[in-house]
C-alpha cells in the first residue's frame, strides 16, 4: 500500500517483499517495470492487472481498493478499520 510517493516506499523495501519470487525491485528493471505498468494497474479496477505474474490492484482510496480487491463487506470494515489505525499511528509518530 501507497500513496504518490510509492517509488520512495519501494526502494526501502527489503528485496523480496515486494512481489515475492520475482527477484524483488534488485534486478534492474522492477521500478521502470513498475512505473510502466501502474496506469494498467489503475484503470484494470476491480480485474486487477499482473506484474511479474502477482495480480495487483489499485485505487484511489482506501476504500475503492477493498472494493477492487473484492473484500467482502466484513473483511472490508477490519481492513478500513486496520488501515485507519495503521496511518494513525504513523501520523501520530511522526
Amino acid at each position: 500500500m501507497a500513496d504518490a510517493n510509492w517509488k520512495e516506499y519501494v526502494q526501502k523495501n527489503a528485496p523480496e517483499h515486494v512481489y515475492p519470487g520475482t527477484g524483488g525491485f534488485h534486478d534492474g528493471g522492477f521500478l521502470q517495470s513498475l512505473e510502466e505498468e501502474l496506469p494498467q494497474v489503475i484503470a484494470a479496477g476491480a480485474e486487477g492487472h499482473k506484474i511479474r505474474g502477482c495480480v495487483t490492484y489499485a485505487g484511489n482510496t482506501l476504500e475503492e481498493l477493498a472494493d477492487n480487491m473484492g473484500l467482502a463487506a466484513e473483511v472490508k470494515e477490519n481492513f478500513l478499520a486496520s488501515m485507519g489505525k495503521i496511518v494513525g499511528e504513523t501520523v501520530a509518530a511522526l
